[in-house]
């Protein structure tokens, strides 16, 4: 079985950014947690990317531990992409802070 390969959208990468500067404001090295645990469970989706929940269309979501942030990525099996295209808090309202929304 080939790899799966990770792509972000820009807007993906800036929620990654703005969350992890947040924390980092917040405390001192909280920020870099944030960023590894979000990275330790790409990892984990990379792996087995259809074990995790279609939450609507065909985006599936996966909890980020320890933070109340959750990545929404889509699978293109025949050709082994993960798109990711938010990683978001779960209290705000996705289809207010995500373009790509669509429930």
């Amino acid at each position: 079985m080939a790899a799966y390969r990770l792509k972000f959208t820009p807007e993906a990468i800036l929620d990654i950014s703005e969350a992890s500067e947040y924390y980092e404001s917040e405390k001192p090295g909280l920020g870099r947690r944030f960023k590894a645990l979000v990275k330790g469970k790409l990892i984990l989706i990379k792996e087995s990317p259809l074990i995790y929940e279609v939450k609507y269309g065909d985006v599936r979501f996966a909890m980020v531990d320890f933070f109340p942030y959750s990545i929404h990525f889509t699978v293109n099996s025949p050709a082994h992409i993960i798109q990711v295209h938010a990683v978001l808090c779960q209290y705000r309202n996705p289809s207010k802070f995500w373009k790509g929304f669509d429930s």
